[in-house]
């Protein structure tokens, strides 16, 4: 299968650790900027919403992606490890913003960011656990 981003192949440590970070980043501003929508999509606001929680997305991706990926695998990471806790955060932050839409009157879509978070973390260290 291919990957947008392939973290398998073969490159030097210091190139892995931009690819890591580029991936991260990339993840994180698609993740946020999904969140963003569907946390804001009934508000006349909402255009403007969905870049600012992509953009702050995107600068939890560039600290948490490399944390992870070199406390838990060593800078060592695969594809499924990557594109697996990528899903699970989304799938997280999504449920996250839908929940708070609702209870915020949709003005806390931005607060799904914080699940998505922890979905992100527990999904790495799920993969850390069962080894791969």
């Amino acid at each position: 299968m291919r990957y947008p981003i392939n973290f398998e192949s073969s490159r030097t440590p210091l190139l892995n650790f931009f690819v890591i970070l580029l991936g991260s980043v990339i993840a994180a501003g698609a993740i946020g900027a999904l969140v963003g929508l569907v946390g804001y999509i009934p508000r006349p606001e909402f255009p403007v919403m969905i870049p600012s929680v992509a953009i702050g997305a995107m600068m939890v991706g560039v600290i948490l992606g490399p944390i992870l990926a070199y406390a838990l695998f060593r800078g060592r990471v695969s594809n499924q490890v990557f594109y697996g806790s990528a899903a699970v955060c989304l799938l997280v932050g999504l449920i996250a913003a839908i929940v708070l839409r609702s209870l915020t009157a949709s003005q806390g879509g931005w607060l799904a960011g914080f699940p998505a978070i922890l979905g992100a973390i527990a999904a790495a260290v799920w993969f850390k656990v069962k080894g791969e």
